[in-house]
């Protein structure tokens, strides 16, 4: 199997340049991606209690994974969902999952005392905009 060659190379052993990425869709990707996030930490840590899940690698991925699509449904005002995914981050100890659970909690009239206890968890989670001055 000496003649295979890879995509990116010529048969006479010249690399193929890099490819160029139109400048719309550049922009349309950095549209999607959004402004960048603290707590988007696929691969943690997620704050000074991480220790106590003893989560995997692939399960840490998957709790980033769930509080990021729980942060867009919250932005879409898509609640039921953002409760769902951001609810399932937030048992594995994700800090902004646990924050943003409470301003989920405050946009659907939840008890005073629930979204304080939110925001005491995000904080002893490491959020530090959770912390109070």
């Amino acid at each position: 199997m000496t003649d295979v060659s890879t995509y990116d190379d010529h048969p006479d052993g010249r690399r193929c340049p890099e490819p160029v990425v139109p400048a719309g869709l550049a922009d349309l990707m950095a549209q999607i991606a959004g402004p960048s996030d603290h707590w988007d930490r696929p691969e943690g840590p997620l704050g000074p209690l991480a220790h106590q899940y003893r989560l995997t690698r692939a399960e840490r991925e998957l709790a980033n994974s769930h509080y990021r699509m729980g942060s867009k449904a919250l932005a879409r005002h898509e609640l039921d969902r953002a409760a769902d995914c951001l609810g399932t981050a937030a048992e594995a100890g994700h800090p902004g999952a646990l924050f943003r659970l409470a301003v989920l909690a405050a946009r659907t009239d939840q008890e005073p005392d629930d979204i304080r206890f939110l925001i005491a968890e995000a904080a002893r989670h490491g959020h530090r905009e959770a912390i109070p001055v």
